[in-house]
């Protein structure tokens, strides 16, 4: 994931979208959207700066719509980059440890999130909660050594 969005350098990278080769990163803009593990948004926004009302209207975040991020838990925070991310224009989302830090009634909301937007995009995400992962992954690949291998 970071070798796709120019975090982490590749000596030869590319990337094939059925027939077509993309090897210029600014291009997979318009495929890739990515969440990393880090908080992207600028701490004095306010959680209705960043996403609207109705995403978190049946969460706990619901009451925060005027709390600036900085003053928004790490969990809540994850949960809030998650469901921008997701509801990006671009057709393939990668989630980096979208389940990290967060609490498991907000991980449940998450996973439903995921499901949801299943239906009409890819979804792409790397997590250590294996257990989760496997509720709501259509297919598993283990990435050892530089090889995807896929598992049972």
């Amino acid at each position: 994931m970071k070798i796709l969005f120019g975090t982490l350098q590749a000596n030869h990278a590319y990337i094939r979208i059925g027939k077509t080769i993309i090897s210029n990163r600014h291009k997979l803009n318009q495929y890739f959207c990515y969440k990393p593990q880090f908080n992207i948004f600028p701490k004095h926004l306010t959680v209705k700066d960043v996403v609207k009302e109705d995403m978190i209207r049946s969460t706990s975040l619901h009451q925060y719509l005027e709390t600036k991020i900085r003053d928004l838990s790490t969990g809540e925070q994850q949960l809030i980059q998650t469901l921008y991310i997701l509801n990006l224009p671009q057709p393939i989302c990668l989630l980096d440890e979208p389940f990290a830090g967060i609490s498991p009634l907000l991980q449940e909301f998450i996973a439903d999130a995921i499901r949801t937007t299943a239906r009409h995009k890819i979804i792409i995400l790397t997590d250590q909660n294996t257990d989760l992962v496997d509720t709501i992954a259509t297919k598993s690949l283990l990435l050892e050594n530089g090889i995807l291998k896929a598992m049972p």
